[in-house]
């Protein structure tokens, strides 16, 4: 049977949890349900939404308490019969919760993408989230946190890993991918594929690479991706200061956005997650799935992402010097780095194959 959908993502950022709903969406639609995707007006999410061949309607968003956004959400869940609405940003909760009062037919679901940094319990929060019938997070560690922090019954959080289309995210080595970048044939190859963000730790991982240069002089390090939205024209410049600094810029480079994400991955020898603290990183996902040694900051989900050290290699984050000895221990055993990066594979493909996700997801849909 059809399920006829709301998504929405009222933000106006490009980053991961943006590129996911975009996924799911895209998913839910091949498989022939009927899906609108509520956004903000002229947003690149806005564009890749229709570049993706989504059903999306675009208004704009002027504050968290926009009556016009209530009305228009409340409209289309009446008329066009959208019972089922799916919330992936939590600031479109002010516009969504108002939008289904009254509304007994409307099911709300909300995906909780990042740690709750406090108690939300007071009277305001009780009401938001009075409504919801399932909070879904993509981690255990997030389970805890959303359990403890908002108003909300245990039961009503559920664990679902992200689901991801496993089937181009696969080992190999993107040579010509490397010769387009200059790099060398041997140079070895440390990437970081994430916004340019000061919580995102680039800085940390420059600031590791003299200490790996001295012990590694070949090794060379990619920042993949454009910066977050609060820091455009800042934090690239902040980073290339330091790089310039340290006068390291012949073995760092700055690729921005890149589409093409697995020629990307495969162009690495080693992926790094430098966050200061990682809910739940679907770039690594995607670096397990290219079994990729990978080392990641031991805080948030990433331990949980790595198997508490099973799937990669550990290191204290806001660390330099920790992250370069993480990095070095890697670099000089990768027969044993490579070996955990064929058994994170193994079981990412388990984990997080996107029509075992999906099928779990409609049966909450539909329950």
């Amino acid at each position: 049977m059809t399920l006829k959908l709301l998504y929405t993502c009222f933000s106006p950022a490009w980053g991961g949890l943006e590129k996911y709903a975009l996924e799911l969406a895209v998913a839910e639609q091949r498989r022939g349900h009927d899906l609108l995707f509520a956004c903000q007006k002229d947003t690149t999410f806005e564009k890749e939404a229709k570049n993706a061949g989504i059903h999306c309607r675009a208004f704009p968003y002027h504050s968290h308490w926009d009556v016009p956004l209530m009305l228009h959400l409340r409209k289309i869940i009446k008329e066009e019969g959208r019972n089922t609405v799916h919330v992936h940003k939590s600031r479109d909760l002010r516009v969504v919760r108002p939008a289904v009062m009254g509304l007994t037919g409307a099911k709300l679901f909300y995906s909780l993408y990042m740690n709750v940094p406090g108690a939300k319990r007071d009277l305001y929060h009780r009401w938001i989230y009075s409504r919801m019938k399932r909070i879904f997070v993509s981690s255990s560690e997030l389970r805890d946190s959303a359990a403890k922090f908002l108003p909300v019954a245990a039961e009503q959080v559920a664990v679902l890993p992200y689901g991801m289309e496993t089937d181009a995210f696969v080992p190999g080595r993107a040579e010509e991918f490397r010769r387009s970048l200059g790099l060398a044939p041997d140079a070895l190859v440390i990437g970081v594929l994430s916004r340019l963000d000061p919580q995102k730790g680039q800085m940390d991982a420059v600031r590791a690479m003299p200490r790996v240069l001295q012990k590694f002089p070949k090794a060379h390090l990619l920042l993949v991706g454009d910066e977050s939205f609060d820091y455009i024209g800042t934090e690239k410049k902040r980073l290339e200061e330091e790089v310039a600094q340290l006068d390291i810029g012949a073995s760092v480079s700055f690729l921005g956005y890149q589409h093409d994400a697995v020629s990307t991955l495969q162009a690495m020898d080693v992926f790094l997650l430098p966050s200061l603290n990682e809910t739940y990183s679907l770039s690594m996902i995607l670096a397990l799935l290219c079994a990729l040694p990978a080392v990641g900051t031991n805080s948030g989900g990433t331990p949980e992402q790595l198997g508490f050290g099973k799937y990669g290699t550990l290191v204290p984050p806001q660390d330099p010097a920790g992250m370069a000895e993480g990095i070095i221990s890697v670099l000089g055993n990768m027969d044993e780095a490579k070996y955990r990066g064929h058994a994170g594979r193994a079981m990412a493909l388990e984990l997080h194959g996107m029509e075992n996700m999906l099928a779990r997801l409609e049966g909450e849909y539909r329950s």
